[in-house]
């Protein structure tokens, strides 16, 4: 799938490849009869996975970078595109429970940057909520840092 041209507002990306990434924000969900952009997350960025105190009392930093991806409200078929967007897969209940994935997301400098990860699927979405999803997470793990996007 390539990417629609267009003036985007901001630069998060998900794809399987760093070659088949598109902006979020270029993927829809209707309201009514209008299409809506998919609305950026609260992204967040920890440069370690694991933080420990050493025998001398300074904190260590240890394993890959985590990030969060943070939506206050997601509706389903916004959750549904972004998903099937980094997984190619069709989104259904036999998913995995995770998916390597690239993506473009903001490091704690506010630099955007491109990363290979494994991108948890929420486990404890409310299935009866069919319209969508209030403080959606969507976390990734085992960070690579992909040089040039």
């Amino acid at each position: 799938m390539s990417e629609p041209a267009g003036n985007y507002s901001y630069e998060y990306k998900i794809g399987p490849t760093s070659d088949t990434m598109i902006n979020i924000e270029s993927l829809t969900f209707d309201i009514g009869e209008q299409a809506f952009p998919v609305p950026p997350p609260v992204s967040t960025f920890t440069p370690v996975s694991k933080r420990t105190i050493t025998a001398g009392g300074s904190l260590r930093g240890d394993g890959y970078p985590i990030v969060e991806w943070r939506f206050n409200y997601l509706p389903r078929e916004a959750y549904i595109a972004i998903i099937e967007q980094a997984t190619n897969e069709t989104y259904g209940w036999n998913m995995d429970p995770s998916y390597h994935v690239h993506f473009q997301t903001r490091d704690q400098s506010g630099a955007y940057l491109v990363f290979s990860a494994f991108m948890e699927i929420p486990e404890e979405l409310d299935v009866g909520q069919y319209r969508g999803y209030s403080d959606l997470v969507l976390r990734f793990t085992h960070l690579i840092y992909i040089s040039g996007g």
